[in-house]
């Protein structure tokens, strides 16, 4: 069908939300409140370390007629690694990643895919623009630090997108396979990399406004994550550049 879905979930220790948030997958489009067909969900095992892999192997022996496949990867090499994995392996028209925490509701799958009918290679939620709905805030030190982090990206890598970061991104299939192809970054100064190859290579971007509420439950370190995504901020422009002259790929074409 034209209108096939993947959607593709990073999962590392998260064995307390995992099962709720693939039921709530299920039950979204069991409802056929949307109008997208769900072609299959793909759960990246990243080497946790508790049993996050054995409750999805669980579910998937309870509900086998629900389009769920785990990969299991043999050690922990990041969420960047994780998406680009299963998007690697992603047959649907369009391709999702989405955070396993449920951040971003299910509903704003058709907003995404409104923008990507327009035009748009890469729909991204945001919760920068003014029109964004935060149910539940961050604590004030992670607000402040993804502030200035948002503020380092559009110095240093892209001009013009006012969040990043956000766990829930819509791509055509045809650009995320290229993109997430020439991804270097396995872990979580991924989400820039992948928005910096795309603007490289010349597809259209767009920010959609997000209703979001925040996981008590992050499994990113606020001083040691936030460190290293500073630090390869420095330097990711260069490198991303310097990799799509070495891959043979053409910057700047039009989709």
């Amino acid at each position: 069908m034209s209108d096939d879905l993947s959607i593709v979930i990073p999962a590392y220790n998260e064995s307390k939300r995992i099962i709720s948030t693939i039921a709530a997958v299920r039950g979204f489009f069991d409802s056929k409140h949307n109008d997208l067909n769900l072609l299959e969900v793909i759960v990246v095992g990243d080497g946790s370390g508790d049993d996050t892999v054995d409750l999805v192997k669980d579910y998937i022996d309870s509900f086998p007629d629900f389009p769920l496949q785990l990969i299991e990867l043999s050690q922990n090499f990041g969420k960047g690694y994780a998406v680009k994995t299963g998007v690697g392996v992603a047959r649907g028209v369009y391709i999702l990643f989405m955070d396993a925490d449920l951040s971003t509701p299910l509903t704003e799958i058709s907003k995404l895919r409104r923008s990507l009918d327009l035009g748009f290679g890469v729909a991204i939620d945001s919760m920068g623009l003014p029109d964004s709905e935060i149910i539940r805030h961050q604590a004030r030190y992670r607000e402040l630090m993804g502030k200035v982090f948002n503020l380092m990206v559009r110095l240093l890598v892209i001009d013009g997108i006012c969040d990043t970061q956000c766990g829930f991104k819509l791509f055509r299939a045809d650009v995320a396979k290229l993109v997430f192809r020439l991804l270097q970054s396995d872990r979580f100064d991924f989400d820039v990399e992948v928005l910096l190859i795309a603007q490289e290579l010349g597809f259209k971007i767009v920010e959609v406004p997000v209703i979001w509420q925040n996981s008590t439950c992050s499994t990113v370190s606020p001083l040691r994550d936030a460190w290293q995504m500073f630090l390869k901020l420095v330097n990711m422009k260069r490198r991303v550049q310097k990799n799509l002259i070495s891959q043979g790929v053409k910057a700047k074409h039009e989709s």
